[in-house]
């Protein structure tokens, strides 16, 4: 199963450099619209930074625990290895910046400002709203990020990284002014379940139960399903359905395995409660899905 918490964070660029090729690091922009995306509905993590940039819509954002309601012109900041999922509403639309973090770049970054950055989250918010003064700022610095890697015109590279310092060392800016009214959710219980989600991804066809999942948390079922719901968003068993539902989609788009072995294969021991439960997540069949993507592909 394609794990999302490895999504691949930069691109790269060649230029020529001393009369040589080098690759030079760029940020990924990917939109993401909601609706049963795996990336928007199921929770991951990941070793880079993502800042998101609310372009329309609204919804709630879950990071680590602590829950933001989030609308267009609002940006949001995942610091590497937290916890995150969006929940969203119609007609969300999330333009997520997949950028290297910090220790990763080529020594010009200051140590003062890598260990401020990652204050984020914890003396301030996850969520920069559209009406802070620090959100119009970052905001046009994302555009012209965006607008220089659509036109790569000559010297985009020096450009886009120049804007790229200027937005580290804007969030380094934010996050070294802590504010007293900000409140994280208590973030010992993340680790867990990222350990137990873990677990769920690696054995899909296993017959969990909601007390075999909290003996892998070493909790009584109670705890650790508040815990899990805390942090989520979701129940534990409802979150390993979509996990579930997620990798049969994998399956069908790129295997020719029969929908029966498929369903099997991803932890469906009835098809018919299988064909229902996908219809409704993904508003398709099984079959549907498969054909659509076959006609996609001729």
């Amino acid at each position: 199963m394609i794990r999302y918490s490895d999504l691949e964070s930069s691109g790269h660029a060649s230029v020529e450099k001393g009369g040589e090729q080098q690759n030079v690091m760029m940020p990924r922009i990917e939109q993401m619209v909601q609706g049963n995306h795996p990336r928007v509905t199921l929770a991951h993590w990941h070793s880079h930074w993502e800042i998101n940039r609310v372009a329309g819509g609204g919804g709630l954002y879950i990071i680590n625990g602590t829950q933001y309601t989030i609308q267009q012109g609002d940006i949001v900041l995942i610091p590497p290895q937290q916890l995150h999922r969006v929940c969203g509403t119609d007609q969300l639309l999330l333009e997520a910046f997949h950028i290297e973090t910090p220790h990763q770049m080529n020594g010009w970054w200051a140590e003062d400002m890598s260990s401020v950055i990652h204050r984020i989250g914890q003396t301030v918010p996850h969520v920069l709203y559209r009406s802070m003064p620090q959100c119009g700022l970052l905001s046009e610095v994302l555009m012209d990020v965006k607008k220089e890697l659509a036109q790569r015109e000559f010297g985009y590279v020096s450009i886009v990284q120049a804007q790229y310092m200027r937005l580290l060392s804007l969030l380094s800016r934010y996050a070294s002014k802590p504010l007293s009214s900000y409140t994280p959710a208590p973030s010992r219980g993340v680790q867990t379940v990222k350990e137990v989600i873990r677990v769920m991804e690696g054995q899909l066809a296993f017959p969990w139960t909601l007390k075999k999942l909290s003996d892998l948390a070493h909790l009584s079922p109670s705890r650790f399903s508040a815990l899990f719901q805390q942090t989520v968003g979701t129940s534990p068993l409802d979150y390993l359905i979509r996990l579930r539902l997620t990798y049969a989609a994998q399956l069908l788009t790129s295997s020719n395995e029969k929908i029966i072995e498929i369903a099997a294969e991803s932890g469906f021991r009835n098809l018919s409660n299988f064909n229902r439960l996908f219809k409704d997540h993904f508003q398709m069949s099984p079959s549907e899905l498969r054909d659509t993507n076959e006609q996609l592909e001729a």
